[in-house]
């Protein structure tokens, strides 16, 4: 990818200009059946419902009623508001939906079983997931199937791809913000996702300093994602490995059908990021090495849900260099619709856990709270405390005169704070005090020690952080950067497509093999109820001896058995003799005590000896 840039705005140039100087480049997924569309075509569509529960939800205005002025009608009663294309459809010929225009996912191609990917236990997660579906809310797959036809009616009235732009500048910082509205995530339904609901806002950003001749320098990039927050979300501009760049315009690989961001192609496993402690992790990744037959797995890997996000960039793009262009919007005082609705865009299911609810704007949460990247986009991606490189020395001296400032105070007020400790001490050590007075001077005493203590803390601290202020300071004024994924506690490491194919046997078999398994478990207790868990077992190592010859790790498995069997064998052996081992135990402690003694006696002798 090319890493030329044209010439730069000015900072201080009209916002729509900086949006377009910097705009992505979206690269989709072959297959993907939603782009970037307007919402005042969606708004034209769309009818407005008010939830109601218990009842049927209310009709506020039928589709093509409704207008960006009817969104800012304020809330009649309580309950949430929501706007639905699909649902407002006729539903007489539901059997049309399944014919060839109303397809998803055309052309996509797995090239792999996603289910293949994992082991045992990330299998069970996702069929106790799919299993959760049915108790929860959930978008009908009929209604995905409407929205493909839907959208493509709108689409076909309306080929404009807008991005919604916002800037917002800062004393350190300028953040563009570029907002994709998409009129359904059909990641379920269409690539074996997690989730569909209708209707999808998605954003990236970028973050722009100033040069000497106050041009606008893009600095980072912020990506939204599934799972990451805060500085994982974002890459420096001049990070070849992990940023794409036409020009001066990233590069952004969305996910197929969900619409995620990544910052390189490839496919994704979805991961359920969790920490344990040690020992329960050691425990975690023991059973994972005896349920996936392997010897090298993790805790985060035993979590691990079979959802793959495709991210290929195979498929339609669009931005710079490309057919389609972008029509930018710019997200002003204009766009009253940002404030006045807090409602959702998209059918509202009632999903206890939001994955199949539709999203709110790009103002709001979907419980109308304030979305952090729109209140503050900087600390969004964890910027507020990393200073652009323009200002970063003299902000950096700022901290450190200030750090200095607070050093100088605490070593004028720790004597004092230790004099009138003493002087408390002393007075509570009085025999003449009354019985309220020695309560009130000890009283005042601790309250003392603890404030002096917080001050001998603060000031250790601060010395850390003076020495760290005047390395960076240092480091600046040398033209010294840190390396550009400094900041990464995890970067998501895609996979090639196909990379994972294992053959269609072993996909064959990861397919039906959790739904036999749970099956086999119930044959196995129904048949032999008094010997329920030794059946269980059997099932269970019958099981897993198929998937590890499938694999070829039967010499993995047999390590892990050995292990595991190990582990058994000498906890029986402790349960059943215990008290040999605590004879055991205190016999080699009475040993070593008194040796340790005798030979401190023998020293004392010597020493005698040579005096």
């Amino acid at each position: 990818m090319s890493k030329v840039g044209s010439v730069r705005p000015k900072i201080d140039s009209p916002d729509l200009d900086l949006l377009r100087a910097f705009e992505p480049v979206v690269r989709y997924t072959r297959g993907e059946s939603f782009l970037p569309m307007p919402v005042e075509t969606y708004v034209r569509s769309a009818a407005r419902f008010r939830e109601h529960r218990g009842s049927a939800d209310r009709v506020l205005r039928d589709a093509g009623t409704l207008a960006f002025a009817s969104l800012l009608e304020p809330a009649e009663t309580a309950g949430r508001d929501y706007l639905s294309v699909a649902a407002s459809k006729d539903t007489d010929d539901l059997a049309a939906l399944f014919r060839g225009d109303a397809r998803q996912a055309v052309g996509f191609q797995h090239r792999g079983s996603r289910l293949a990917r994992v082991g045992y236990t990330a299998r069970l997660i996702d069929a106790l997931f799919a299993i959760s579906l049915l108790a929860r809310g959930r978008v009908p797959g009929s209604l995905a199937r409407r929205a493909v036809e839907r959208y493509r009616e709108m689409a076909a009235t309306d080929e404009r791809h807008p991005y919604y732009g916002r800037v917002v500048r800062t004393a350190t910082w300028t953040a563009l913000q570029y907002w994709f509205f998409y009129a359904f995530n059909d990641w379920r339904s269409g690539f074996n996702g997690a989730n569909d609901h209708e209707a999808d806002w998605e954003q990236i950003m970028v973050y722009l300093d100033r040069d000497a001749e106050g041009n606008a320098v893009p600095i980072w990039a912020a990506y939204a994602q599934h799972d990451l927050h805060g500085r994982d979300l974002r890459r420096r501009w001049d990070d070849d490995a992990q940023l794409d760049l036409v020009d001066d315009h990233p590069v952004v690989y969305a996910g197929a059908g969900s619409h995620a961001s990544y910052f390189r192609p490839g496919e994704y496993m979805a991961q359920q990021e969790l920490r344990f402690p040690s020992a329960l992790r050691r425990g975690i990744n023991a059973v994972a090495r005896l349920m996936n037959g392997t010897q090298s797995t993790g805790a985060e890997q035993v979590l691990g849900i079979a959802f793959v996000d495709y991210a290929r960039g195979d498929g339609v793009v669009i931005g710079r260099g490309s057919e389609r262009s972008w029509d930018p919007v710019l997200l002003d005082e204009s766009q009253e619709w940002v404030a006045g609705y807090s409602g959702l865009w998209g059918l509202s299911v009632r999903d206890p856990f939001q994955g199949e609810d539709a999203p709110a704007g790009p103002m709001f949460n979907r419980d109308a709270t304030v979305r952090l990247s729109w209140a503050d986009p900087i600390a969004f991606a964890e910027l507020d405390s990393e200073p652009p490189p323009s200002q970063e020395v003299s902000l950096l001296r700022a901290r450190a005169e200030a750090t200095a400032a607070r050093q100088a105070e605490l070593a004028a007020t720790i004597p004092t704070f230790e004099r009138e400790l003493a002087a408390t001490g002393a007075a509570g050590r009085g025999v003449s005090l009354s019985a309220a007075d020695l309560a009130d001077s000890t009283a005042g005493h601790d309250r003392l020690g603890l404030e002096l203590i917080d001050r001998h803390l603060e000031r250790e601290t601060n010395s850390l952080r003076l020495a760290d202020l005047r390395r960076r300071i240092a480091a600046a004024e040398a033209g010294e950067r840190p390396a550009p994924q400094a900041h990464l506690r995890r970067i998501p490491a895609p996979r090639a497509p196909g990379v994972d194919r294992a053959g269609v046997i072993v996909e064959l078999w990861a397919a039906v093999s959790t739904g036999l398994l749970l099956l086999a478990l119930v044959v196995a207790l129904i048949l032999a109820p008094r010997f329920g868990l030794v059946a269980a077992a059997s099932v269970i190592a019958l099981f897993v001896l198929v998937e590890a010859i499938l694999r070829k790790r039967v010499v993995d498995l047999v390590v892990a058995w050995v292990r595991l069997l190990a582990i058994v064998g000498a906890a029986i052996l402790v349960v059943r003799f215990w008290q040999l081992g605590v004879i055991a135990i205190a016999v080699g402690a009475g040993l070593f005590v008194l040796r340790e003694n005798v030979a401190e006696l023998v020293s004392a002798a010597r020493s005698k000896g040579d005096a």
